[in-house]
């Protein structure tokens, strides 16, 4: 069930050791001071600004090669908690997995270098000639690589859902008053949240000014953000939306007949005055599983998770006000 279908999920969702990951931090930073060695301007990274600028998109790029393999973990985790209800034998669900979760090698690399080049467009429109040679190729490899590792992780995770889709429609019935299978779903999505929540504080962190909280641009854009984070947090869930409220209303329907015709019939034996035997206890029965069936939910998260969510909405916030009084305490 674990093995990779993809070339993201072989090369950067594959869990790495830590050497690793600190041997491609060291090749960063070393590329960034030998490229302002060459040119002449190594004391030039001593403006914060400067280097900020420059350290923005090596952060990202480790960011997504650090994250990826724990949201494919939490991937794997919906799988295995989807799997006890579809009912489909083993090879029949294997050969559904591995239908649904492939994607063409030529789509990923064409996502992957087409990012290489809206980053090489975005970075020479944007104050690249300002910069030395060396430091200018710094900053041009490293945010083309960071605009390829974008564009492929969406395109990855969009096409992606493809699978838990497919697994949707195959689910047989289950207990709409027992969630926990779905759980994973509600996890998966607050991961997804976080993660693009972690992507703007690291941009706000290097590249925010203190002068933009008096820009109602800056507050537009963050209120646009904030919007995004949740837009990403529920579109995971709506398959799974879907389908619980599909079964809660399958269930929901046959027991309020049933109630309103119980009800008919002691109506009728209490006008025409006869016994109304067990009616009303049953009427009263089925009224306490009706509660039951109201109140289920129809979303795969808790309060937890939703109360995780709004908090972490603020996380960008938080960061840059703790930025702007550390600088001004200095």
């Amino acid at each position: 069930m674990d093995e990779p279908q993809t070339i993201f999920e072989r090369f950067i969702a594959r869990p790495q050791s830590w050497y690793v990951r600190l041997l491609v931090i060291i090749i960063y930073l070393t590329a960034l001071v030998v490229a302002a060695a060459v040119d002449g301007v190594l004391g030039e990274l001593r403006d914060l600004f400067t280097l900020r600028v420059l350290l923005l998109a090596p952060t990202v790029s480790i960011y997504i090669w650090m994250v990826s393999p724990v949201m494919a973990r939490y991937g794997q985790q919906v799988e295995r908690s989807l799997r006890p209800l579809i009912k489909l034998d083993d090879e029949a669900f294997l050969q559904l997995r591995a239908n649904a979760a492939i994607i063409k090698p030529g789509y990923e690399i064409l996502a992957f270098v087409g990012g290489m080049v809206l980053g090489v467009v975005v970075t020479l429109s944007s104050g690249f000639d300002q910069l030395t040679s060396c430091l200018g190729a710094y900053w041009l490899l490293t945010a083309s690589l960071m605009y390829g590792l974008l564009v492929w992780v969406i395109i990855v995770s969009v096409l992606s859902t493809r699978l838990i889709n497919r697994l949707h429609q195959v689910i047989g019935p289950f207990d709409i008053l027992d969630p926990s299978p779905f759980e994973a779903v509600g996890k998966q999505s607050l991961l997804l949240a976080l993660v693009f929540i972690g992507g703007i504080t690291i941009s706000f962190l290097f590249s925010f000014q203190p002068g933009n909280l008096a820009s109602p641009y800056f507050w537009g854009e963050y209120a646009v953000l904030v919007m995004l984070v949740l837009l990403i947090f529920f579109l995971n869930m709506r398959p799974t939306h879907r389908l619980m409220a599909a079964q809660k209303k399958a269930e929901l329907e046959p027991l309020q007949r049933q109630i309103y015709q119980y009800s008919r019939k002691l109506q009728d034996r209490l006008t025409q005055n006869e016994p109304v035997d067990e009616l009303p206890g049953v009427i009263q029965s089925l009224s306490v599983f009706e509660a039951y069936l109201l109140n289920a939910p129809t979303w795969p998260y808790n309060t937890a998770m939703l109360r995780a969510l709004v908090f972490s909405v603020l996380i960008p916030l938080v960061s840059v006000l703790a930025r702007i009084l550390v600088e001004l305490i200095k």
